[in-house]
């Protein structure tokens, strides 16, 4: 091979190695990234084929094509490859599967261990093939097959980036499985916790009969009044578990002040006023992925300071409890009490239109005022 050859094989190693690399910076997908790695191969013009298969652990010890790139559909449909100790498993890819050892196919018309597959590769033109075993956490998962249309191709500083280029990709399957996992935990804590939030709800309203249903109805009025602000999913599923236990430090209030059909005195009141931090002090040590506490005690606030506990001003109030503040409101005018009837839809609806921008946040209430006049919203 002359030295402009290796000059430019050297560079197809490089530049693969290179868009490797980047396609890993940006991967969310195993299957997609081991896809973008055979395109990356075989486009830089210097490989026939690139293909990467993943070793079974059954008996036929089959090595099966996850992701590949050139003349592949009519080569590997014509294929058997095997890990096991038998004819299909001898060739490159079974010994370096088996032995986590790079296998190198000088030529492929008088190299022993591809005699197997030499009249199908001979018909594709591959005259040299190197094989990389992929060991992902110590374990060889399969191997990245890539062939050439030259004999004698790969030489030591083109296999040395081959090298680099396979554990780059082990280290990107690695990656994206542990991302995978952390995930998953994430979904089922968040699950656990959600559960828990439940929990806590139906414990706050069991003890208060006449808000029954209240913390559950904020929640939906809340997470529809997100939803028409088109906030990111997280943050609306924070505003929805939070308004499910807004009131949870009810739960240190004496149920006679709760359901009393009378007025209550600036003492009852003060005890009442109280339910915010209580029930902040309950949740605060837990690590839910949302400001579940900063809710809770946020949600009596007003944008003028005339809120409490502690007179917050602003956006110096969380985003969330504002949403959660003028669904609470709204929740409650629409909903019997001890020392009032119900009030209408268009009375609640006044009610925050007349504190719009003093009281409530000016997009908080015209995100509500739109569900329930636009959008035929409807609180059950």
């Amino acid at each position: 091979m002359h030295n402009s050859e290796k000059l430019l094989r050297v560079n197809s190693a490089l530049m693969a190695l290179s868009r490797t690399n980047k396609a890993l910076l940006t991967a969310k997908d195993e299957k997609q990234f081991m896809q973008d790695v055979c395109d990356i191969i075989v486009q830089t013009r210097g490989y026939l084929l690139a293909w990467v298969g993943y070793a079974q652990h059954d008996k036929t010890k089959f090595v099966t094509p996850v992701a590949n790139a050139g003349f592949e559909k009519p080569y590997l449909d014509q294929i058997k490859i095997s890990w096991a100790e038998n004819k299909w498993g001898m060739g490159p890819t079974g010994i370096a599967i088996r032995t986590g050892k790079m296998q190198i196919v000088q030529d492929t018309l008088t190299d022993p261990k591809y005699k197997p597959w030499r009249k199908v590769g001979i018909t594709h033109g591959f005259r040299g093939s190197i094989t990389l075993p992929l060991n992902v956490d110590n374990e060889i998962l399969g191997a990245l097959m890539i062939y050439t249309q030259e004999p004698n191709a790969f030489h030591k500083e083109e296999v040395k980036l081959l090298g680099e280029l396979a554990s780059d990709i082990a280290f990107g399957i690695s990656h994206l499985r542990m991302q995978q996992r952390l995930e998953k935990n994430k979904i089922e804590l968040a699950n656990l916790l959600k559960q828990t939030l439940e929990v806590a709800m139906y414990a706050v309203e069991k003890r208060d009969p006449y808000t029954a249903g209240h913390q559950n109805r904020t929640a939906v009025l809340a997470k529809a009044i997100a939803l028409e602000m088109k906030l990111p999913q997280e943050q609306i599923e924070g505003i929805t578990y939070g308004a499910m236990v807004h009131d949870i430090g009810k739960i240190y209030v004496p149920a006679e002040f709760l359901s009393r059909p009378g007025k209550l005195n600036n003492l009852e009141m003060q005890v009442i006023h109280t339910h915010p931090e209580s029930g902040y002090d309950l949740v605060k040590n837990i690590a839910y992925p949302w400001p579940i506490g900063q809710i809770i005690l946020q949600h009596h606030e007003r944008l003028d300071g005339t809120g409490y506990p502690a007179g917050l001003k602003g956006s110096e109030i969380l985003l969330e409890a504002r949403i959660v503040s003028v669904a609470d409101v709204v929740e409650a005018m629409m909903s019997h009490r001890p020392y009032r009837p119900a009030l209408s839809l268009n009375e609640a609806l006044k009610e925050i239109k007349r504190y719009k921008g003093t009281r409530f946040d000016p997009d908080v209430v015209n995100a509500c005022i739109r569900l329930f006049t636009k959008r035929g919203f409807k609180l059950k």
